[in-house]
């Protein structure tokens, strides 16, 4: 089954609340790497984005804590791809 922000229907409305609109939003910018922690406040947004992962191409991890999730991020940065932590 689809992802809901993976519909791709010009000129249709989609209801999405505020942590989806924001993981549509990363997808739309081109974000290939996206990386999180458990316990951030926003978790439904990489939870969206990994569902919806495999549709665009993103590699989408949850890590251990803040400080490796932001190593993941830094990581794929200095290799050239766009990428999102949260």
């Amino acid at each position: 089954m689809k992802s809901k922000i993976s519909i791709d229907r010009p000129n249709s409305h989609i209801l999405l609340n505020g942590d989806e609109a924001v993981a549509r939003g990363a997808i739309e910018a081109g974000v290939k790497v996206a990386a999180s922690y458990p316990g951030t406040p926003a978790t439904e947004i990489l939870e969206t984005i990994a569902e919806a992962s495999k549709d665009f191409g993103i590699y989408a991890e949850w890590s251990i804590n803040e400080i490796v999730a932001m190593e993941v991020a830094a990581g794929a940065s200095m290799a050239g791809a766009d990428q999102l932590f949260q």
